[in-house]
């Protein structure tokens, strides 16, 4: 395929997107059902039934979402830090999200830099309430979305162009395993102060199986969804790029291009 320079100039994010369209249209041959939950199975089966407190303590309180909490915690023994994600499951269907959560991002950060890895998982019954807590890697610099919040619109483009490469490979390589992230965000893109990026929070990621190539649920966050999910359109691996490209015109400009716009009027930009 060749392109001339002054058609990518024209319109980068579309030939972005070509690019990832050719990259990943020869997909290796995807997971059966049968064969992907027997893979998920064998992870779970891996969760610790006890208290994680008998092996961690707690610093400090990270942040707190509809999901739970996030904390950082000390590995009692080695004195190492990590960061502990607590989830209380409320029904049956959160309590399925939990556990692909788990080995979907187990499955994803094996043997991959930019992807934040599971060290442990717990499930232990707390005051009558079931929680699952996740032990992963401590990212010392917090998400991306801070960053963007204290300078915003004053990256250069070395350091946008840095940003893009890690996150790019990340996906990349989720794609190739045919995993879509879905909630592609600064919020999810996670930092240390020696330069590493990765990529967290698999709450919302799916795994797509050669009996559903699309997917058709609506998930994601509204102002870094793809038009085809906003508009509830069957999607794949592609949504996660549109999400990126909306990251690349936030680190450049400093600002979401939907900022201010209600979930309505998102959905009515999409459609048109």
């Amino acid at each position: 395929m060749q392109i001339d320079n002054k058609e990518i100039e024209k319109s980068p994010f579309e030939f972005l997107m070509t690019i990832n369209f050719c990259a990943t249209a020869g997909f290796a041959k995807m997971l059966n059902k049968s064969t992907l939950y027997e893979r998920m199975g064998r992870i779970c089966d891996q969760i610790k039934r006890r208290n994680p407190y008998e092996d961690f303590r707690i610093i400090d309180k990270l942040g707190k979402g509809g999901f739970g909490a996030v904390y950082l915690v000390q590995h009692l023994k080695s004195k190492k830090y990590f960061a502990m994600k607590e989830i209380a499951p409320s029904d049956d269907a959160d309590l399925e999200d939990t556990l692909t959560e788990i080995a979907l991002q187990n499955m994803a950060s094996k043997g991959h830099k930019n992807i934040i890895g599971i060290n442990k998982s717990y499930e232990w019954n707390e005051k009558g309430v079931d929680k699952f807590y996740l032990i992963m890697e401590w990212m010392d610099a917090g998400d991306l979305s801070t960053m963007l919040k204290t300078i915003p619109g004053q990256f250069n483009e070395d350091v946008i162009v840095y940003i893009l490469k890690e996150i790019l490979q990340a996906l990349s390589h989720m794609h190739k395993n045919n995993q879509i992230h879905r909630d592609l965000k600064p919020l999810n893109v996670m930092l240390t102060t020696d330069g590493k990026v990765k990529l967290g929070d698999f709450g919302l990621a799916a795994q797509l199986v050669a009996e559903e190539y699309h997917q058709k649920e609506i998930k994601g966050t509204p102002k870094w969804m793809a038009p085809e999910i906003l508009v509830t359109k069957p999607y794949n691996e592609l949504t996660d790029i549109w999400s990126l490209g909306i990251i690349a015109y936030e680190l450049a400009v400093g600002v979401n291009p939907y900022q201010g716009m209600t979930l309505n009027r998102i959905m009515f930009s999409a459609k048109n």
